[in-house]
């Protein structure tokens, strides 16, 4: 397995480890380029990042990357959905 899908995966984990989004919108981070809303700073100092990666999969199969997908329709950011993935995706850290 190559570092791509393993820094993917690390990135899947720490995600389903932190806690919600903060009640507050947030303001956009001074720093930002040409007005990006993106990332947000919120009055507890946590910081809101929004990725967006339409084409992640094709890119992963035009390189040869193995990975493992899966999505789970009708379901949300919950605790029941990152239980399911926590249990398939743990092991395979290991």
């Amino acid at each position: 397995m190559t570092s791509i899908p393993g820094a993917l995966l690390l990135i899947t984990l720490t995600a389903s480890l932190c806690p919600a989004q903060p009640a507050d919108e947030g303001q956009p981070a001074t720093t930002n380029v040409m007005g990006a809303e993106y990332p947000r700073v919120h009055a507890d100092r946590s910081v809101t990042f929004r990725v967006e990666a339409p084409n992640a999969r094709k890119m992963l199969d035009d390189a040869g990357i193995e990975y493992v997908y899966f999505e789970s329709p009708g379901t949300a950011h919950e605790w029941l959905t990152w239980r399911r993935d926590l249990k398939d995706f743990a092991p395979r850290l290991f």
